[in-house]
């Protein structure tokens, strides 16, 4: 939103009236706000921000995660178990959507998939701000060379979206990670 709002003018041009009152005012960590609302404010978003190279989409789910991980949410973070952080992450999906479900399966040592199922504001965009907002959960977690491919995507006719998820696994557990206990 700050940025929205440090480019006002751009950004009334770029969003439906209905979305203008989201440049004033306070936005609230606990209150709902509709998901459709924030898609449309992510694609003025998108046109405002330099061009980059890669995803910009992703790039604003990395800064997402980043903001949830280091902020409010910073208890969702296994710092040194990245399969633990990714666990605690699935549990959070209502916390950010009103539909879908995100089920994580840990498939061995430095391997886990994450299904998004049954979401009802799937679209190309908010694929890839999932794609990035995992990725950087992992690299916050002590996975800095992680990678992700999604490999299934409703946008492609598939039943429900999958991330393949992979990083170096380490055998260290800090005392606060499930692995530890």
């Amino acid at each position: 939103m700050r940025v929205l709002r440090a480019n006002r003018a751009a950004a009334l041009a770029l969003l439906p009236p209905r979305l203008h009152h989201y440049l004033q005012g306070r936005i609230m960590v606990s209150v709902w706000y509709p998901e459709e609302d924030y898609l449309d404010l992510l694609r003025a978003l998108s046109r405002i921000l330099p061009k980059r190279n890669g995803s910009i989409y992703e790039f604003m789910g990395r800064q997402g995660a980043r903001m949830d991980l280091k902020g409010v949410y910073r208890h969702m973070v296994f710092p040194g178990d990245p399969a633990a952080t990714l666990k605690r992450c699935a549990l959070y999906w209502h916390n950010y959507h009103d539909t879908g479900r995100c089920l994580v399966t840990i498939e061995g040592p430095g391997q886990a998939r994450v299904d998004i199922t049954s979401y009802e504001m799937t679209s190309p965009e908010m694929c890839e701000v999932q794609l990035g907002w995992y990725l950087e959960a992992l690299r916050i977690a002590g996975a800095p060379k992680a990678t992700i491919q999604h490999t299934r995507c409703v946008m492609k006719k598939e039943p429900w979206c999958r991330y393949e998820v992979r990083w170096q696994a380490s055998r260290i557990a800090t005392p606060e990670s499930p692995a530890a206990r």
